[in-house]
């Protein structure tokens, strides 16, 4: 059986509202749906919105899996979260216990993502990350992590290449009863544009350090390259990797892969289409909106300052600004306890591109990232309706966040629209990153190739 319910709305008060429960036994699998079976979960959630665009948000939720087991498992979060122009915190409590007492922990997270206000056309960000995991069952181990990173970028001109240089580096602390370790990993990107040419290059070092006898300390370098070539439907491409890992004690090791490719896009280019006026319909109960806001209505080709309004009027203000590129945070998608962006690239004042990236966090775990990813996917539909193309290769097993880095895990899912293409999938990053993008542009690469996230945006 299935039973789902919920309930949501909003008042004169800048404050929101949501209910939510559903009830799957173990035999319930619907084809294409992202519900998982043998599951019981009820959540509220309670936001306000503050002026100068900042908003507040409180869950609380109660899970059981292996719903009609003879062991189910109990899963208590209590969530707070703030989003606005200065960057977000998310802070989450989480306790779980099964019947035969062989489950009981308590989880402690922190995310806390800073934005520093230009200074000297340098545009800085801080992060801090905490987490602590207390199992309450003799015998076992907890856990407590910290960690910090610190990067900017720097808008550069070489030859009339404009772009970015972004140098950072990240310190983690992981340390229990038995082990501790320190990783420091300084890194650096750059970007460049100049007409039909485009280049990414990424470089970063991981010093794994564990301070205990006995441990193997690890010290990684990797590369990427990635460069473009676009005129009218051809596209030439150069992607370069490398790496070096050094075990002490142990064997190093070390790889090269060199590729390179021309593509030519046999499909005509996206014709803009004057939106026609509608008649807006008064409802006397306003349906519950799952996007808060839709990448569609700023097409490519937007005037930047239209697009700016037309963010403002849904509350979406005071972005950070680089070279090209405007960036919110905000949250987008209503029922993702994620953090999220909202990005806009521009060229010569006007938009090219637009795009919502979910940022995973702690999420490593492989069913609970593609049930988050479905759920997105789903909400997709229910907006878009049915999508004009989609791509799947590889299948879900212990190494997703590998796959994704190294292209042999690929969900895409399209959806045509005036003026260009919506994209929705999980693509690689230069500098490793896996996280979710929703993208609004005239065209996209081929599915098989991978390397489409917005890498200006970290």
């Amino acid at each position: 059986k299935g039973i789902f319910f919920q309930a949501s709305g909003s008042s004169k008060l800048p404050l929101t509202y949501r209910l939510r429960y559903e009830e799957y036994g173990r035999d319930f699998r619907p084809a294409g749906a992202s519900v998982s079976s043998a599951t019981r979960n009820a959540e509220g959630h309670i936001g306000w919105a503050f002026t100068k665009g900042f908003n507040a948000r409180g869950r609380i939720q109660k899970t059981r899996a292996n719903l009609e087991s003879d062991n189910p498992t109990d899963t208590m979060t209590y969530g707070l979260n703030l989003t606005g122009p200065l960057g977000s915190l998310d802070v989450t409590r989480q306790e779980s216990n099964d019947k035969d007492d062989t489950v009981d922990t308590l989880n402690h997270t922190v995310n806390l993502n800073i934005n520093v206000p230009k200074f000297y056309n340098w545009v800085g960000r801080i992060g801090y990350q905490y987490q602590n995991l207390y199992n309450r069952l003799p015998n076992t181990i907890d856990t407590e992590m910290h960690q910090v990173s610190l990067s900017a970028d720097y808008p550069i001109d070489i030859y009339d290449f404009k772009g970015t240089i972004t140098p950072g580096i990240m310190a983690r602390k992981t340390y229990n009863y038995t082990s501790k370790s320190l990783d420091v990993s300084p890194k650096f990107a750059i970007r460049l544009v100049r007409g039909p040419h485009s280049l990414d290059y990424n470089i970063n070092r991981l010093d794994q350090r564990r301070l205990t006898t006995g441990g193997t300390d690890v010290i990684t370098t990797t590369q990427a390259l990635n460069y473009r070539y676009t005129k009218d439907r051809h596209t030439i491409g150069l992607e370069a990797q490398s790496g070096y890992r050094v075990p002490d004690p142990g064997r190093s090791i070390d790889y090269y892969k060199l590729s390179a490719f021309w593509t030519y896009q046999f499909d005509k280019p996206p014709v803009t289409v004057a939106a026609r006026p509608v008649t807006p319909v008064k409802e006397e109960i306003p349906s519950p909106k799952a996007m808060l806001f839709d990448i569609s209505n700023i097409p490519p080709d937007t005037k930047l300052d239209d697009a700016v309004s037309i963010l403002k009027k849904n509350n979406i203000i005071k972005s950070v600004e680089e070279e090209n590129l405007l960036v919110y945070e905000t949250r987008i998608l209503e029922e993702i306890d994620l953090r999220q962006r909202l990005a806009l690239i521009h060229k010569n004042r006007r938009i090219t591109k637009s795009a919502i990236i979910i940022d995973l966090g702690f999420m490593d775990r492989p069913g609970e990232i593609i049930q988050t990813f479905e759920k997105i996917r789903s909400t997709l539909l229910n907006t878009y309706g049915n999508p004009s193309g989609f791509y799947e290769r590889g299948s879900v097993g212990p190494n997703l966040l590998s796959d994704i880095r190294t292209g042999q895990f690929i969900r895409i899912t399209e959806w045509s629209r005036p003026g260009g293409i919506i994209r929705f999938g999980m693509p690689r990053r230069l500098d490793n990153q896996v996280r979710m993008e929703i993208q609004f542009a005239p065209a996209f690469p081929q599915y098989t190739e991978t390397l489409w996230s917005v890498e200006e945006v970290r």
